[in-house]
């Protein structure tokens, strides 16, 4: 071939994968500009195996080369000569092998030193092997993860339903008791803290049934355009009253022309429910609670969106660096208790919505939790 032509068959075969969608796209592709290059009148990729069953075709161009996904032996008529040339990787191991067809009962027709396009087609054709491969191997461990996760939510779900049985019954003994008409003050003390202790283990055992849930992608999503700011508004004006008989001050600033979001309405709801109660949980008397809400072009470099940010600041003690408040396990860990399920939990369904949920921390001045929803522009 002249260098002109060459240059011309190189310069069709950089269109042609520029519009080849994905690594099956680049193989066929590949394939098209050999039948091309070559006196070929058919062509096939296999991927190389660990044994004959394991190999099998990956792309097939040309009247009578086998199908895809076809494996060895292959129906081939003994008039079509068959050309074999081994596609090697870097390291020196063979992804598989183009085979070339050619319609003639003699000998096939050598390639002898090969013509540069076609050098290149192998050398592209070996990538997009090996980027499948990349690919099919993603998608064997998103599948193992996704079978773990609802693995995780079926023991979840089966251990929390035989404690929820045990401490509903304890709840009754305890119920119970509190009928009975001899009992001192101190006792009722004690049936009064007992009330409280599995109200708290049933909540608890709720909120690992619905992390579990989350995390296994079995919680619904009902979006629908929603005023995510007035939303926020009227939960804060609640916590405001609320939160008065206790001295903490809560400071609204949610402007009443934020944009439309595309979301769950009552998701977000438990999101800000969330933050919220903590605020208030965390902050002392004569203490402040600042919402806030905007519109953000960003959240880092080279982001496109835009985005709803909603911020929620307290007074409180802060949150210590060393833990991750989003880490169920660790917050249970340490001893912490019930609301970092809460904000893992949070968190998650953030993540679901399309957004997020962060912490901007200083120890000893307070907490900030935003929640970010993106917008449909």
């Amino acid at each position: 071939m002249s260098p002109t032509n060459t240059r011309i068959q190189l310069r069709r075969l950089a269109t042609a994968l520029t519009l080849a969608p994905g690594a099956e796209g680049v193989l066929r592709r590949v394939l098209e500009r050999a039948l091309e290059l070559t006196d070929a009148d058919a062509a096939f990729i296999e991927r190389a195996g660990g044994g004959e069953w394991e190999v099998e075709v990956v792309a097939s161009a040309g009247t009578g080369a086998p199908a895809v996904g076809a494996s060895p032996p292959y129906l081939i008529p003994r008039a079509v000569a068959q050309e074999r040339i081994t596609l090697v990787g870097p390291d020196g191991t063979a992804r598989g092998a183009l085979v070339l067809l050619r319609e003639t009962s003699g000998a096939p027709a050598s390639t002898g030193e090969l013509d540069p396009g076609v050098q290149l087609l192998l050398d592209v054709a070996v990538d997009a092997l090996e980027v499948r491969a990349l690919v099919a191997e993603l998608d064997e461990r998103r599948r193992a993860l996704e079978d773990a996760l609802d693995e995780r939510f079926r023991l979840i779900s089966g251990i929390t339903y035989e404690l929820r049985e045990t401490l509903g019954a304890a709840s009754e003994y305890v119920q119970l008791l509190d009928t009975e008409q001899e009992l001192t003050p101190r006792q009722r003390e004690y049936i009064e803290s007992s009330r409280r202790t599995i109200s708290a283990g049933l909540r608890l055992i709720g909120d690992l049934l619905e992390l579990a849930r989350v995390e296994a992608g079995r919680l619904p999503v009902q979006l629908e355009p929603t005023s995510v700011g007035a939303l926020l508004r009227d939960m804060a004006r609640d916590y405001q009253l609320a939160s008065a008989t206790y001295g903490v001050h809560v400071d609204i600033d949610v402007p009443r022309d934020l944009p439309l979001v595309v979301t769950d309405p009552d998701l977000v709801g438990q999101i800000l429910d969330t933050l919220l109660s903590n605020a208030v949980r965390y902050t002392p008397p004569n203490g402040t609670i600042r919402v806030r809400a905007s519109i953000q072009p960003g959240r880092r470099a080279g982001d496109p969106r835009r985005w709803l940010r909603a911020t929620i600041t307290d007074t409180g003690p802060g949150v210590d660096s060393s833990y991750d408040v989003f880490e169920a396990v660790e917050r249970v860990s340490s001893g912490r208790g019930a609301p970092g399920f809460r904000l893992a939990i949070s968190r998650n369904v953030a993540r679901l919505l399309g957004g997020d949920l962060t912490l901007e921390r200083e120890p000893g001045t307070g907490a900030s939790f935003s929640l970010w929803l993106p917008l449909s522009d």
